[in-house]
């Protein structure tokens, strides 16, 4: 019986929301308005340039982003990850459950969560510096079958599609659905 509207299995990311200035944002080294993936070097030189500013925190990702919406919306969902064993993974985790989605997640003793650091300039547009860190460790074995035999839908993105053990457990899910 198909008892959740929504089940997904993705990149398990923390935003970190923080407002810049377009003279540190060339200094950073990013144009306006693009997404650019990093290494753990330029995510934690990024993090050492920020750290004085406000920051805000919120669980994210495509796939995060869908089921928090269909929980918003009064739905059942459940989201499959892999963090890191940090504050982030803390925050990401308990986040998710206040927005009353049903988090199967794993941790990993040996990467960091994975971060996207959201530079907001005066305009409000954003520029994004993704780590994916832990998030692309997830593997087929860390996809819970029953949560997506009773989910209504699969929800995934083409990012897990791309390639190592991230795909092979969005195709096991597809499989198992």
């Amino acid at each position: 019986m198909k008892t959740l509207d929504i089940c997904s299995v993705g990149n398990a990311l923390m935003d970190i929301l923080v407002q810049v200035d377009e003279v540190l944002l060339g200094r950073l080294g990013f144009s306006k308005g693009t997404m650019n993936l990093i290494d753990e070097i330029t995510l934690k030189r990024i993090h050492a340039a920020l750290k004085n500013k406000s920051t805000t925190n919120v669980p994210a990702g495509a796939c995060v982003n869908t089921v928090v919406g269909m929980a918003s919306l009064g739905g059942s969902s459940a989201f499959t990850g892999h963090l890191g064993n940090d504050d982030h993974s803390l925050h990401f985790e308990r986040d998710l459950s206040f927005e009353g989605v049903k988090a199967h997640l794993h941790k990993s003793s040996s990467a960091t969560t994975g971060q996207v650091y959201c530079l907001i300039t005066p305009d409000g547009e954003r520029t994004m510096a993704t780590y994916l860190g832990a998030s692309i460790g997830l593997d087929k074995n860390h996809v819970n079958a029953d949560l997506v035999k009773t989910s209504k839908i699969l929800y995934l993105t083409g990012y897990e599609l791309e390639s190592g053990t991230i795909r092979e457990a969005a195709l096991h899910a597809i499989r198992v659905c």
